[in-house]
């Protein structure tokens, strides 16, 4: 019997992806604090509708370990088999993945590269991450602008996150390649094993995503073994976890503290994939079809909201800052990006992935 997840399973992913993407623009409103006030000393309660989204505002970096979680699971589905038996070779599982990412990459990369020069221009400063060199260029058109912790942010900084995901790209097909995952007790080993090195603090920065992108496969692998009853504990536990970590300073300890930060994390990961897929397994073609529109969207909205902050930013800025601090700029900063996520997919960043697939097959 196939434990392992179905298409169906999937459609819930596409509308979860979107809803990550919108916490993670509510996640970097502050950016658009940084020209009037320094982010380090911002108190998040006078950030608009603070009193719904001050759990975002504090802890909205979670949804990019959920989008490594994700990831697991729908590269155990399509690729595991795949690379396993020889059916995708290394050339073609890395290409698939260029042509998918790149022509975006290099197009906000650029654009971001400009803004950061037009912005430094007004501000004297640049915006939000400084490493905005020739070097920190070379590294990001590489896509390996945070293979070390020490290059720190650059340009486009929400890409450190896929930056890193390349790497456990390789490491995934090589154990699918040898079929070190192709068992339940081998992914489980691999993950705990994964979650040894980030307990620890080794291999940093590969670490975190290494550990969330397998607990993907491990979940994707059992997911059928997986019940809506049997999330009440984790929820529980979740529950129990935050409320104490809260209240009390019983886990300052840091390395306590990085155990019960990450079990509430995969915790949380976990939670958010089983309702989603569950909820969506019995979807038609029409409402299939709309959610895959919203997860399709979602690598563009991620990729271009840096570049649109600092387009506001300029457009605004005289303003002051009781025009941008409020629900209402807030609001159509997220329509914005949405709206544009859908057009530069649609327009751009679908036609150049089926390009550069076109031009392999032909050559």
């Amino acid at each position: 019997m196939q434990f392992r997840t179905t298409d169906n399973d999937l459609n819930g992913l596409d509308l979860l992806r979107f809803l990550l993407s919108i916490t993670i623009l509510i996640y970097h409103f502050p950016h658009f604090i940084f020209p009037f006030s320094d982010l380090q000393t911002l108190n998040k309660g006078t950030l608009p509708l603070s009193a719904s989204l001050l759990f975002i505002y504090e802890y909205g970096d979670i949804a990019v370990r959920v989008f490594w979680m994700i990831s697991g699971v729908i590269f155990f589905h399509f690729y595991m088999e795949k690379i396993a038996t020889r059916s995708v070779s290394f050339k073609k599982f890395a290409f698939n993945r260029l042509s998918r990412l790149y022509p975006l990459h290099l197009l906000t990369l650029i654009s971001v590269a400009l803004l950061q020069y037009a912005y430094f221009q007004k501000f004297n400063v640049a915006f939000i991450n400084p490493g905005n060199d020739f070097i920190h260029f070379i590294l990001n058109l590489l896509m390996i602008n945070y293979w070390s912790s020490k290059f720190g942010l650059s340009f486009n900084g929400p890409f450190w996150s896929v930056s890193v995901e390349i790497f456990v790209y390789i490491i995934f097909f090589l154990l699918a390649y040898v079929k070190l995952i192709i068992k339940p007790k081998f992914t489980l080993t691999f993950t705990l094993i994964f979650f040894v090195i980030y307990f620890l603090g080794i291999l940093n920065p590969f670490n975190e995503c290494l550990l969330f992108f397998f607990a993907g496969c491990l979940l994707a692998q059992n997911y059928q073994r997986v019940k809506f009853s049997h999330t009440s504990f984790l929820l529980l536990l979740i529950t129990v976890l935050l409320t104490i970590t809260y209240y009390t300073s019983i886990f300052s300890h840091e390395y306590v503290s990085r155990l019960i930060n990450c079990v509430i994390r995969l915790g949380i990961g976990i939670l958010l994939i089983i309702f989603f897929s569950k909820s969506f397994t019995m979807a038609g073609a029409t409402l299939r079809t709309f959610l895959r529109t919203f997860g399709n969207m979602t690598y563009a909205m991620y990729m271009i909201h840096y570049s649109l902050q600092i387009i506001l930013i300029l457009i605004f800025y005289q303003k002051g800052i009781e025009f941008i601090n409020t629900p209402e700029f807030m609001i159509n900063y997220i329509l914005i990006t949405a709206i544009l996520g859908y057009l530069i997919y649609r327009f751009f960043e679908s036609p150049s992935q089926n390009f550069l697939r076109r031009l392999a097959r032909d050559l």
